[in-house]
């Protein structure tokens, strides 16, 4: 993996940021970049060999921009601080052939909510677009859920996956609802959205029926009624700031 970039964005992930840099071994380049982290993130990715940059923060899309003209190599993996390679997909990553036409590799991640894997309730089939040439990608500019866009044909790595353990206890998973309910709002206000007593109502409900009784989050015990009762939560709450933000 000597033409791949691996990408970390962080800020104070001291307590994830060593394991998802220990499953990068044998990659010729890890950066991070990090806005302002005030524990010992900087200081840990240091030590394991990582490159370091400290920078403001300009937002999701921004930063992944900037940390992407850091790379040296042609190639570009995105990871984020709470996600570790399993050494499946290292493998893979590892044979795939300079001829093969893709310009980008959708990758399956595996998310844990409280240290249990979910199969179902939407967490369960997430494919995440992370690996790319990086003179065929762009980041749109949007406030979340960036993503990556490729000019060209995109591929499937199926053999291991990103594990992701997205929450490691309630109180770190309400921060996460607030901050991105924040820019989800800032964003749909941007599209032109305006708030709806309709939808308050509607979209979390919705969003309850359609994680727990339709993905079948009932399978997943109380983690699935807490993701999907989380998640209608957070539906209800980006209305809220829509409305609180004046734009109705």
């Amino acid at each position: 993996m000597n033409n791949i970039t691996a990408i970390i964005i962080s800020r104070n992930e001291e307590h994830s940021i060593s394991q998802a840099i220990a499953s990068l071994k044998g990659f010729s380049e890890i950066i991070v970049m990090d806005s302002g982290s005030t524990d010992k993130t900087v200081e840990t990715a240091k030590s394991l060999g990582a490159l370091v940059y400290q920078t403001d923060w300009p937002g999701y899309a921004r930063q992944r921009q900037r940390a992407i003209l850091k790379a040296t190599n042609e190639w570009v993996l995105f990871l984020d601080a709470d996600e570790a390679l399993d050494d499946k997909l290292k493998q893979e990553i590892g044979r795939i052939s300079p001829a093969d036409p893709a310009r980008g590799y959708f990758i399956k991640r595996d998310n844990y909510f409280i240290g249990q894997k979910i199969i179902h309730s939407r967490w369960g089939n997430d494919w995440q677009l992370r690996l790319f040439h990086k003179g065929s990608a762009s980041i749109p500019e949007v406030y979340i859920h960036e993503g990556v866009l490729i000019n060209g044909p995109t591929g499937r790595l199926v053999s291991g996956c990103i594990k992701h353990h997205t929450v490691p206890n309630l109180s770190r998973y309400l921060e996460k609802i607030n901050e991105y309910t924040s820019l989800e709002a800032k964003q749909k206000i941007r599209e032109g959205r305006r708030f709806s007593s309709f939808r308050l109502l509607w979209e979390p409900l919705a969003e309850f029926w359609k994680l727990y009784i339709v993905l079948q989050g009932w399978r997943e015990g109380i983690r699935g009624l807490a993701i999907a009762a989380l998640s209608a939560l957070g539906r209800f709450v980006v209305t809220a700031k829509i409305r609180e933000a004046g734009s109705g």
